[in-house]
């Protein structure tokens, strides 16, 4: 089917806060609009574009090779558009700046040593450091909004189209504070204990879920579901959770 019709900003915020949350409702509270208004915008993009953007997955919305593909483009021009904005408000800003997304954990411990390097190499270059989930880095990625991202390997089809580079390879391991009763050589196994594990969707679950069946017993039930690395170091200081 052919183009037919404009697109408008409104399409193409919609579109992108949709492909970023997969979901039309949590993209309406994004937006401050209601979830008929996001439908229908979505609907008029795609009679316009004249190919469908999104599969339905249960309750969430996925995006099609189509719709990848437009994100690409569409995100890129919005970035364009926003940092336009930037140099008309702000005419004497000089300097480059670099969009780079991190995530958590990594904002901890590389990426403090990387910026530190990168400051003697580039001393006139601006790092502006996001943090985040693996799923909002990429997306935001796709948009340009980032320039590169230190993140976890995603399934193949969320990398597609993007250039990647294996860093460095992590294990999982059990973590407790000192003083913890398996650290002092008690009998027990993980499971005895209150876990601080990661929730389902995590970029990381599937590892731990395979490092539980090392163990020999399936994955059990979480005290606390978090990937914020200051919040489970809280929560281990403060207990005899692993």
């Amino acid at each position: 089917m052919a183009y037919t019709g404009s697109v408008s900003y409104r399409h193409i915020r919609c579109f992108l806060e949709v492909a970023r949350l997969s979901s039309v409702g949590q993209a309406a509270t994004a937006l401050a609009i209601s979830q008929p208004a996001v439908s229908k915008t979505l609907r008029e993009l795609e009679d316009r574009l004249g190919r469908r953007l999104f599969e339905r997955s249960g309750r969430r919305l996925r995006l099609n090779a189509a719709g990848r593909l437009f994100q690409s483009h569409a995100g890129q021009s919005l970035a364009e558009l926003e940092r336009g904005i930037r140099a008309i408000a702000h005419p004497g800003a000089a300097g480059r700046t670099i969009a780079v997304g991190v995530l958590p954990t990594v904002a901890t411990e590389v990426m403090p040593r990387a910026a530190l390097e990168f400051r003697r190499s580039a001393p006139g270059t601006t790092l502006r450091i996001t943090t985040g989930p693996n799923w909002l880095l990429l997306s935001h990625l796709r948009e340009a909004r980032l320039d590169l991202v230190v993140g976890r390997l995603a399934a193949p089809d969320q990398m597609q189209g993007l250039v990647f580079e294996q860093l460095y390879s992590e294990n999982v391991a059990a973590v407790a504070r000192p003083g913890h009763p398996l650290a002092g050589g008690v009998s027990g196994r993980l499971s005895d204990f209150p876990l601080v594990l990661p929730p389902p969707g995590a970029i990381i679950r599937p590892l731990v879920e395979q490092y539980f069946l090392s163990l020999g017993f399936d994955m059990p039930k979480p005290w606390v579901e978090t990937v914020s690395l200051a919040l489970g170091r809280g929560l281990l200081r403060g207990s005899d959770a692993i």
